[in-house]
């Protein structure tokens, strides 16, 4: 099925680059690809990605978000130009645990997926599907910054400051054809460093129904299933609202991908704890 114009124009708009600000002198160091998922500007990637994002603390066994971790959001003006937003990095969630679909069984690791929060506000966002993945053989789309930042330059200098569109089709479910609850899947779609954390989209209602997170050779692309992740969604916009401090968190996930109850109250309290305060929020 073909693509709208106005859903490619919305996608566009969405996709944004995980990057490092390298100053004034140079373009930001491109990462990978991420896409917003909430009005408060959260957004999704893969988890390789973020971990990019951290510095290791010199004489700690830890890391931190480096100072140099931004997000970058691009769109055209008529007769003006392209506008490049940047924003900086909050916090990152880190999902870990079982990585087993809605009403499946375990395949294997935790999902490559991570949350950051950001200082955008008032965003566009994809709405992450609630339906089963398409059948093999669906046409889908997905947009992100192949090459990274050697997308924007030739030879004869900087020639282009956009986010790519792709096409291509479901080619299989992993971890076996014939799954109701496939984890992940395979089209047959060229990718490149810098794809990963592009949404994969079904162009019948703009929803996001996967994640881009790997290649095998030139021609097939890899994908973790989105379905179920709106309940983290939800999840971390409340945490946003218990005002976390900066920094670095794990999520720890299970069945269905849902998060435990109360994590919430977990963390207010462990900040709270930080702050010698007494806590007196209650876990519901």
């Amino acid at each position: 099925m073909p693509i709208s114009p106005g859903l490619v124009q919305q996608l566009k708009l969405c996709t944004v680059a995980i990057a490092l600000d390298l100053g004034p002198a140079l373009h930001p160091k491109i990462l990978g690809t991420g896409f917003t998922i909430s009005e408060q500007g959260h957004v999704l990637t893969n988890a390789h990605v973020a971990i990019a994002l951290l510095t290791p603390l010199q004489y700690w066994h830890t890391v931190q978000l480096s100072p140099r971790s931004c997000i970058i959001a691009y769109q055209f003006i008529p007769e003006k130009g392209m506008a490049e937003m940047r924003a900086p990095v909050k916090s990152i969630m880190n999902v870990t645990g079982k990585n087993v679909v809605p009403g499946g069984v375990m395949y294997g690791g935790p999902p490559d997926l991570s949350v950051i929060s950001t200082k955008f506000k008032k965003t566009p966002f994809l709405k992450i599907t609630e339906k089963e993945l398409p059948p093999e053989g669906t046409e889908v789309y997905f947009c992100g910054f192949p090459l990274g930042e050697q997308m924007f330059y030739t030879e004869h200098g900087r020639e282009q400051v956009t986010s790519t569109l792709q096409r291509g089709i479901i080619s299989a479910h992993l971890p076996f054809s014939g799954i109701p609850n496939p984890h992940a899947f395979v089209m047959d779609a060229t990718c490149n460093p810098g794809n990963s954390g592009s949404a994969v989209i079904d162009p019948e209602d703009g929803s996001v129904i996967g994640v881009v997170f790997a290649k095998r050779t030139e021609a097939f692309t890899y994908a973790v299933v989105s379905r179920g992740f709106n309940q983290l969604v939800d999840k971390i916009v409340e945490i946003d609202k218990a005002g976390v401090q900066e920094g670095s968190y794990t999520m720890q996930m299970g069945k269905e991908y849902r998060p435990p109850e109360g994590l919430q109250s977990d963390i207010a309290k462990m900040q709270l704890a930080a702050e010698g305060k007494p806590s007196t929020r209650e876990t519901k």
